[in-house]
């Protein structure tokens, strides 16, 4: 549904009141099509069969990621909206889109270790760059 714009002049010399109403331009609001196509892009290339040699997981993740891009380039949504909600699907689909059926059949195998890990290395690394840094300042000094 169309949203209408009020607009209403007031004439002091006559005390007349005039409304004119005026359908909202297009532009204003969200178009359908903008919104449906980062979805249609992820389904279909979801559906489509696997490409040789790349791993089905992976290419699932890809999916999503063209989806992203898609919805970032037409912005049916801020861009920060879309990067959360490709971000919150990735992550609900964690195990389908993120780690092979081998890696989550392995018996010791744990998601939430393994990002732990992964996280823990990432601030060790950022750590030796801030000691790093402090160091080069002293050498100024």
């Amino acid at each position: 549904m169309a949203t209408r714009v009020n607009t209403t002049r007031h004439d002091a010399s006559s005390g007349a009141v005039a409304t004119t109403v005026t359908p909202a331009s297009p532009e204003s609001r969200i178009r359908i099509w903008e919104a449906i196509a980062p979805v249609a892009v992820t389904v279909v290339l979801a559906l489509l069969p696997t490409p040789p040699g790349l791993p089905h997981f992976a290419w699932l993740y890809f999916s999503i990621f063209a989806g992203v891009i898609v919805g970032l380039i037409l912005e049916p949504l801020p861009g920060a909206a879309i990067a959360i909600i490709g971000i919150t699907l990735v992550g609900v689909l964690a195990p389908v889109v993120l780690f092979s059926p081998r890696q989550l059949s392995e018996a010791g195998f744990q998601r939430a270790e393994g990002c732990h890990r992964l996280g823990t290395v990432r601030i060790q690394q950022l750590n030796g760059l801030a000691y790093l840094r402090r160091l080069h300042a002293r050498a100024w000094l």
